[in-house]
């Protein structure tokens, strides 16, 4: 295994709330191919804590149906390839990394289960972006 890719964490404090619409909006004329994740909603009317919105993703990996390897090995060496350099309180909970899904037919990775579907949707089974730039909001605190 390489050493992992040592990552530097840089905080910028803002002091007004974005409106999720207008963030969308800015990130709607961006390159098609960059994805984003709204964890949360900006709006003042919403009770959790925390919003986050994370945008073009560092890297992706991905896992689809019959592929030749674990897709638990795949994500295992993702999530092992990247390093945070900074070991002091961190400002939120979740200040970057790897956000993504895992499918419920990855269950036949686990347990040997029957596979009578019919796989016509064409998802990829595994997903996630490692995200290194994150936009974070604190509600009960108005600032981000």
């Amino acid at each position: 295994m390489n050493q992992p890719i040592a990552t530097t964490l840089v905080i910028e404090t803002i002091s007004q709330s974005p409106e999720t619409s207008s963030l969308l909006q800015k990130l709607q004329g961006q390159d098609e191919q960059d994805e984003y994740v709204l964890l949360g909603d900006f709006s003042d009317s919403y009770p959790g804590r925390y919003s986050y919105l994370a945008f073009a993703p560092e890297e992706t990996v991905t896992y689809s149906q019959n592929q030749p390897v674990d897709p638990f090995d795949i994500l295992n060496n993702a999530c092992q390839k990247y390093k945070l350099e900074q070991t002091e309180l961190l400002p939120v909970p979740f200040i970057g990394g790897w956000i993504g899904y895992l499918a419920y037919d990855l269950n036949r990775y686990i347990e040997k289960l029957p596979d009578s579907v019919d796989h016509d949707i064409g998802m990829a089974l595994m997903h996630f972006g490692f995200y290194d730039t994150v936009l974070a909001w604190d509600h009960h605190e108005q600032k981000g």
